[in-house]
């Protein structure tokens, strides 16, 4: 998955020398996110804590991650939604002499 994020971004000009503490942020966030799925699939979406029955920490793990990978890929581009948004704003600051 990560060598078509990266060529994705080498394509739409997003990859710099700088971008990889980003991209590997990114990386962990993802992991993050995989980790905790396969913890719901395998414990399900409650657990038993000193209060009674509630919801697994690795469901909440599992939103947060996946709403901070999610804000990552469309800042850099990676969903479709954003490459759409992306290709608008590069074409047009391409035919705007004064952007």
């Amino acid at each position: 998955m990560w060598d078509l994020v990266v060529s994705q971004m080498a394509s739409t000009g997003l990859l710099r020398p700088l971008s990889g503490p980003a991209l590997e942020v990114a990386c962990e966030t993802f992991a993050q996110w995989r980790e905790a799925v396969r913890m719901r699939r395998e414990r399900g979406l409650t657990a038993i804590g000193s209060q009674g029955v509630g919801v697994g920490p690795w469901v909440r793990v599992e939103q947060q991650a996946g709403k901070d990978f999610k804000a990552w890929a469309a800042e850099y581009g990676i969903t479709p939604a954003a490459e759409r948004k992306l290709a608008v704003e590069t074409s047009a600051d391409d035919s705007n002499p004064y952007a």
